[in-house]
């Protein structure tokens, strides 16, 4: 807690009478009145923990020191003086909107959690939050994005947004860890996460206008080609969001699962993903209706005619790469913009280069194989 916001009752620092001073007017005057007690948890019927309130307390501590109040209303008193023709000119309430607006810069200034952020990461922040864009999106936008791309970008964000897996997945995590530390180290017991972090991906594409536009057994290559990397993308995506892996219960059934060098390599590459989430969500739509997505695997009795049914694909995947690609342009610029869009691919391409080194063993495809195969049928049998 902020020192200066602890405060001490007036007995609680006996002083000699000798040296006591005796009260003046002034004194009188500014006295305060009588301050909370120091042991804020004492009877305390709320359910805050000692850092929240600390928390809670340096929020408030923060606009009370900041106290803007004075320069504001000194700019009112100002405009109040002048003359009514110049009141009305926007010039003149320059000065009133500077102190309006620019009050949040120390606020944020303040916050420990800003400066523990990457630089990028700060960047983004500013960007998304402290200059929001105007109701119309489109009016003063400085991009290249359409109207259209705008909506198609938005759509994708609140999809992840609305479905929100967050409290299964953490269900999922407390059942894990309160079992018996014998059980939480066999694999089959990560049947329930898995479940949560690979087929949430199933309600993101369900809920794509652009999905239900395709015909019937284009859908159904869709998902058996891209559904296994986007899905696992997706999870281990959720997996950093969440921090699921700093859960020793779950690293350790994982690692029973996995083998050590797969999770120490699977950390690795969740730890290289960008750090703008939303780029990875948007992503993952890229993946879900690529042409082809999959682990390459010779199967002599596929239908050849699956090739040219893909093509469908196409004209999708090429508009949600041309929005990523202009969004990318808007935030960071060509140079940067080129360096993050070439890193998405390599995620993409690790990943898939993990995946098919993951130990073939039976437990995990008895784990896996039934989840992958639901999520499929789910996706299918939507309509």
């Amino acid at each position: 807690m902020d020192p200066t916001l602890i405060r001490y009752f007036p007995d609680s620092d006996p002083v000699s009478k000798k040296n006591q001073r005796v009260k003046t007017k002034e004194d009188k005057r500014l006295q305060l009145p009588v301050p909370l007690p120091l042991g804020l948890l004492q009877n305390d019927r709320s359910t805050l923990t000692t850092n929240e309130w600390t928390l809670l307390s340096n929020c408030l501590y923060a606009f009370d020191e900041q106290n803007c109040y004075t320069r504001i209303q000194n700019f009112l008193n100002e405009l109040s003086s002048l003359p009514p023709k110049l009141r009305s000119k926007p010039s003149e309430i320059v000065n009133l909107m500077r102190e309006l607006y620019s009050t949040v810069g120390p606020l944020i200034e303040r916050s420990p959690d800003f400066h523990s952020l990457p630089v990028d990461g700060r960047q983004v922040l500013i960007k998304h939050n402290l200059y929001s864009l105007p109701l119309g999106l489109l009016q003063n936008d400085r991009s290249t994005l359409t109207t259209n791309e705008w909506t198609l970008l938005s759509n994708c964000l609140h999809a992840f947004d609305e479905q929100n897996p967050s409290a299964r997945i953490q269900n999922s995590l407390n059942e894990l860890t309160s079992l018996p530390p014998k059980l939480r180290l066999k694999p089959l017991e990560l049947t329930n996460l898995i479940r949560e972090l690979f087929s949430s991906i199933g309600p993101l594409i369900e809920r794509s206008s652009d999905f239900h536009s395709l015909p019937v057994n284009v859908r159904q290559i869709l998902v058996k080609r891209n559904l296994y990397i986007t899905g696992s993308m997706n999870g281990l995506f959720l997996c950093r969001e969440l921090h699921v892996l700093d859960n020793m219960s779950v690293l350790n059934s994982y690692t029973q699962l996995y083998g050590c060098e797969y999770m120490i390599e699977c950390r690795r590459k969740i730890a290289r993903y960008d750090p703008n989430g939303s780029l990875i969500k948007i992503f993952v739509f890229i993946l879900a209706f690529s042409s082809n997505c999959s682990l390459v695997t010779y199967d002599s009795q596929a239908d050849l005619t699956i090739m040219s049914n893909s093509i469908h694909l196409v004209p999708i995947q090429n508009v949600y790469i041309t929005m990523l690609w202009k969004y990318l342009i808007y935030l960071y610029g060509f140079k940067e913009a080129v360096l993050r869009f070439t890193r998405l691919i390599k995620d993409v391409l690790d990943l898939v280069n993990m995946l098919s080194q993951a130990p073939q063993t039976e437990t995990r495809s008895r784990i896996m194989n039934p989840i992958v195969t639901e999520t499929e049928h789910t996706l299918m049998n939507g309509n």
